[in-house]
């Protein structure tokens, strides 16, 4: 297994940690398939925006844009946030 994410970035204490700690507890989900493991976060796109750079200094986040078909057409699109092999 490959470790995408630098686990000693979230050990040190920091504003920025304390922040992404703080969105992946609220908003954050685990999902395991059992040969796929991953934490999740979605969000909406342009809070993902601003959020991607901060969790990519944590190391390697994959994202996935979609949009919710049963919003209707103004909804917006959510950003999820990922990262796998957790």
């Amino acid at each position: 297994m490959t470790m995408n994410t630098r686990l000693e970035y979230f050990l040190n204490s920091s504003p920025t940690t304390a922040y992404l700690l703080g969105y992946l507890w609220a908003d954050g989900y685990l999902y395991d398939s059992g040969r796929n493991r991953r934490i999740n976060i979605n969000v909406v796109e342009t809070d993902g925006k601003f959020l991607l750079p901060l969790f990519e200094t944590t190391g390697i986040w994959r994202t996935y844009i979609h949009k919710r078909k049963t919003c209707g057409e103004n909804s917006n699109s959510q950003l999820q946030i990922y990262v796998q092999d957790v």
